[in-house]
């Protein structure tokens, strides 16, 4: 097996350094290129990360017949995914991308299709779920050692909603049914000019949203996300409510300088987490030890951890969310699920 990975970056924009920084902690990972249209940019960023200044492309044709990687890592706007990974995947090659997976539902679908068709290793960037409040709070909560989880309850800032959305989704699985007011967006038109996100997803909520994800096994989550939640003080808080009487809360303290947060039992008790063992507490954390692991899954032979069929799920209880708000009524998941696949994959296929 090769001793070293190699990376190519596309997309030379402001999360890319967060993704550098991480690749650059990996002792088994290089990153070798950046492709971005924007071939100014990209060999300003060339420069600061120590690549060549001949191995800046501007598109992933150039990059394949010049500097073959073992895995391109799309740090594109949203509504870029879709248009990158898939030319990648027709490349032959493995493909590593931020989230949110599409900005809407069609491309997620197309992506995901194309995963599955080819076999490629494709992941996707789930960074909240390496953050130590999360992490411990998977541990506890599936241990089965409090008992059965009953009810959970969030409070997140509109900004986190996708974040809390996904990190549900990798703890507690996939909802049955779902309920949700407050889901309409009314973004300023700078939002809709950044992200692209079509309406039909929920993304950011454009002030106040409330949903109650229900399951099969009786466990009920509640979902309160506001702006007028405070983002750098507490930007998310869980609190899990379990069969036994004893209650878990989990919650981020400062988005700026400290997600490690903290994960304690009520009545307030003692942080869980060991706090001294993290240097490093900003939101470089996530990222650094997501792609730690994604490097470590790529090089053994593992699938991603987070791969496009988990993104594709998040995309489908997002939208089910936003029909629950906008029609008033419970969605089904599996039964949306089963007639967007079936919807999509005719649009493939003509």
């Amino acid at each position: 097996m090769q001793d070293k990975m190699k990376v190519a970056i596309v997309g030379a924009g402001g999360v890319s350094e967060s993704h550098v920084d991480g690749w650059k902690q990996c002792a088994h990972a290089e990153v070798v290129a950046v492709v971005d249209i924007n071939e100014e940019q990209a060999k300003q960023k060339a420069n600061k990360w120590g690549i060549k200044g001949d191995q800046v492309y501007q598109s992933l044709d150039a990059l394949v017949r010049n500097n073959r990687p073992d895995l391109v890592d799309i740090c594109t706007p949203e509504h870029i995914h879709k248009l990158m990974a898939i030319q990648a995947i027709e490349l032959g090659l493995s493909v590593f991308s931020e989230k949110i997976m599409a900005a809407n539902l069609q491309d997620g679908f197309e992506m995901m299709s194309a995963a599955k068709r080819t076999g490629n290793w494709a992941g996707i960037n789930y960074n909240y779920h390496y953050y130590p409040c999360f992490s411990l709070l998977k541990d506890i909560t599936s241990a089965d050692k409090h008992g059965r989880i009953r009810e959970v309850y969030v409070q997140s800032h509109s900004f986190c909603f996708h974040h809390v959305l996904e990190t549900l989704l990798w703890i507690f699985g996939v909802p049955t049914s779902i309920s949700a007011d407050g889901t309409e967006r009314h973004w300023p038109q700078h939002l809709v000019e950044t992200f692209k996100v079509a309406d039909h997803l929920i993304y950011i909520p454009s002030e106040s949203l409330s949903a109650r994800l229900s399951y099969e096994n009786g466990l009920n989550i509640h979902i309160n996300a506001s702006l007028y939640q405070s983002l750098n003080h507490l930007p998310f808080g869980y609190t899990c409510v379990f069969d036994s009487g004893e209650v878990l809360q989990a919650t981020g303290l400062d988005w700026e300088r400290n997600m490690v947060g903290k994960v304690s039992w009520l009545p307030e008790g003692d942080n869980l987490i060991d706090v001294s063992q993290y240097q490093e507490r900003s939101n470089i954390i996530g990222f650094r030890a997501s792609i730690k692991t994604v490097a470590q899954h790529f090089m053994s032979g593992k699938r991603a951890p987070s791969n496009w069929e988990d993104g594709w799920n998040v995309m489908v209880v997002d939208h089910a969310i936003y029909l629950a708000g906008l029609n008033k009524t419970n969605i089904n998941v599996t039964e949306l699920k089963s007639d967007l696949e079936r919807t999509m994959g005719n649009v493939i296929h003509g």
